[in-house]
C-alpha cells in the first residue's frame, strides 16, 4: 500500500491521529501535551512551546495552559487532542470517532471546530463514524462499508455548501435526501451487524 507515493511501513509523518479514547499524556500540562509532537520530530523545545501556544489559542484554550488533563472537561480534552493532531501540519488527518464519547451540545461544537480548523489546513481527513448526520455534516464523500468483513460497498459524494454549521446544515432538504439514500444502503448492514451481536449475546 502507498500513501502519498511513499510504502506504508510504520506510522507516517505525513498522518495525524485522533481516537476516541483520549489520547493526551496525563503527566503533561495543556501546552506541554500539544509540544510533544514538534518536539519529537526535532523542532527545538522554544520554538515548539511557541508554535503549541498558538494552536491552543486557535481550538480555544487560551488561558488553560498550564492545565493538566484531569483538570478539564472531556471536551476540553479532545480540543487537546485536536492540537496535537493538527500541530505537525499532517496531510492526512486519521480520526476514529473522535466525539463518540461527548455529550451532543459538546459533540455539535466540536464538529464545528473542526470544520473551522480543517478549512485552515491542507489535510485530506479520513472519519470514522457509526453516526450517519455526523458523516454527511462533515464530510465530502461517505463511503458505506459491508458488515464485517468490511468492504467498500458504495461511495455518496455530500456536495453541501461550505463553510458548513452542522446544526443548520440538516434543515437543508438536500441533507434529508442525502440521509434518506445513505440510509436505505446502510440498513441492511445495521441488521447484519445487530443480528450478529444478538447472536453473540445469546449463544
Amino acid at each position: 500500500m502507498l500513501v502519498l507515493g511513499e510504502p506504508v511501513a510504520g506510522v507516517s509523518r505525513h498522518a495525524g491521529y485522533m481516537f476516541q479514547t483520549d489520547a493526551v499524556f496525563p503527566w503533561k500540562n495543556v501546552l506541554d501535551n500539544v509540544a510533544t509532537g514538534p518536539i519529537y520530530r526535532g523542532v527545538p523545545r522554544a520554538e515548539a512551546r511557541r508554535r503549541a501556544r498558538d494552536w491552543v489559542a486557535r481550538v480555544g484554550l487560551a488561558g488553560f495552559e498550564d492545565r493538566y488533563p484531569n483538570q478539564l472537561s472531556g471536551g476540553m480534552r479532545k480540543r487537546v487532542a485536536l492540537a496535537q493532531s493538527l500541530i505537525n501540519e499532517p496531510e492526512i488527518l486519521l480520526m476514529d470517532e473522535p466525539f463518540g464519547a461527548l455529550d451532543v451540545q459538546t459533540r455539535t461544537l466540536m464538529e464545528n471546530e473542526l470544520l473551522e480548523l480543517w478549512s485552515l489546513t491542507s489535510a485530506s481527513v479520513l472519519f470514522v463514524t457509526h453516526d450517519l448526520e455526523e458523516a454527511i455534516s462533515l464530510a465530502d464523500r461517505v463511503l458505506v462499508f459491508t458488515a464485517a468483513p468490511a468492504t467498500l460497498k458504495r461511495a455518496y459524494p455530500i456536495d453541501l455548501p461550505r463553510p458548513r454549521n452542522v446544526t443548520e446544515i440538516r434543515f437543508d432538504p438536500r441533507f434529508t435526501r442525502f440521509y434518506e439514500l445513505i440510509w436505505e444502503d446502510l440498513r441492511s448492514e445495521v441488521v447484519v451487524t445487530y443480528e450478529r451481536t444478538t447472536k453473540g449475546a445469546t449463544a
